[in-house]
Formats: structure tokens, C-alpha cells, sequence
């Protein structure tokens, strides 16, 4: 790590932690990110908020920028399409958008059959708006994983969703987010 902060400092560049969920090894990103900062590297997280508060808390400080990722607000359907609620998810936005709002880009996936509505995202919108949340990144749906799928021999389980956002919605999503004053990332 000593050995790349010269690139970093002369790019302006940091590190990003993702992966499945970087949270659940709270502990090594704890580690990790605190010995990042001593080097004045700085560091994002992307993450779907389904963590315990508890073993995030500490780290909270070390973080630069947070892609916190939002599929829907409507709980029921967050059920269906995911298997659990999203009550902790939105709560855990929630104290993220407490502490510093400033550091959060909600990242919505556009699923077809699943959020893919101008209504969807407009609760979406309203809902972090409410939090004092600017910054959005629209990610539309892909199907990268379909390759790995097919090389396994397995059937792909998402083929429902497998089209692309048509232009004019994508045109219509862009256009509620810039009017109601977001900052798409």
C-alpha cells in the first residue's frame, strides 16, 4: 500500500470496497479503511444496507463516499424480489443520511417488471430527498451473469428481466431526477 500512495495522491484517486457486501467483514474493513486514512487514502463503499448498525458504526468515520444501492421502496415488493424486507435497508440509509448526507450516492438498479416505472422511481426520489440525500447513479438493469449461468449449465434465473431500459423511460427517469434538483452520478 506505501508503496501506490504516490499514485494516489498524484491521481486524486482512492480505493472502492464492494464486492457481495464489504459490511459483513465489518471488522477487516474496519482494520483496513483506518490504515487507509493513515495514509490519507481515500475511500468509498459500495453496499445494499443490510448490515447490523452495530458492527458499522466504527467504521463510519473512515468512509469517503457511500454507493448505497436502493432497488425499490415498496416493502412488499422488495419481499418478493429479494426474499427479505427493506426495512433495514431504508433504516440504515436513514442514520447514513443522519450522520452526513453529503456522503451518499444512492445507486438505483432499474429492474425490469421491477422498478422499471417513472412511479418507482419517484418514491424513490421523494424518499431520499426526505433524508436530505442529492446524489443519484441510475444503474440499468444488465445481464452479465448470464455467460457464467450457461457455462455451468444452469438455467438463467432472471430471463423476465433480461431487456433494456427503453430510451424513453430512461429519458423520463433522467429528466425527474435533474428537475427535482439531484445530482446524477
Amino acid at each position: 500500500m506505501k508503496k501506490d500512495f504516490r499514485l494516489f495522491r498524484n491521481s486524486g484517486g482512492g480505493i472502492t470496497l464492494s464486492g457481495g457486501e464489504p459490511f459483513l467483514y465489518a471488522d477487516f474493513v474496519y482494520d483496513f479503511c483506518k490504515r487507509l486514512k493513515s495514509f490519507s487514502i481515500p475511500v468509498a463503499v459500495e453496499t445494499c444496507g443490510f448490515w447490523d448498525r452495530n458492527c458499522v458504526d466504527p467504521v463510519i468515520p473512515f468512509i469517503d463516499l457511500f454507493f448505497f444501492d436502493v432497488k425499490v421502496i415498496d416493502n412488499e415488493i422488495h419481499k418478493r424480489f429479494t426474499g427479505c424486507s427493506n426495512e433495514k435497508i431504508l433504516s440504515n440509509l436513514k442514520f447514513l443520511a443522519e450522520t452526513d448526507a453529503e456522503r451518499i450516492v444512492v445507486s438505483i438498479p432499474v429492474i425490469p417488471g421491477v422498478n422499471d416505472s417513472l412511479k418507482a422511481m419517484k418514491e424513490t426520489g421523494e424518499y431520499i430527498k426526505r433524508l436530505g440525500i442529492k446524489k443519484v447513479k441510475i444503474l440499468p438493469y444488465h445481464n452479465y451473469s448470464l455467460s457464467k449461468y450457461e457455462s455451468l449449465g444452469m438455467e438463467y434465473p432472471h430471463k423476465e428481466w433480461d431487456r433494456p431500459l427503453s430510451p424513453l423511460l430512461s429519458e423520463e427517469i433522467g429528466k425527474y431526477f435533474i428537475n427535482n434538483e439531484f445530482q446524477i452520478v
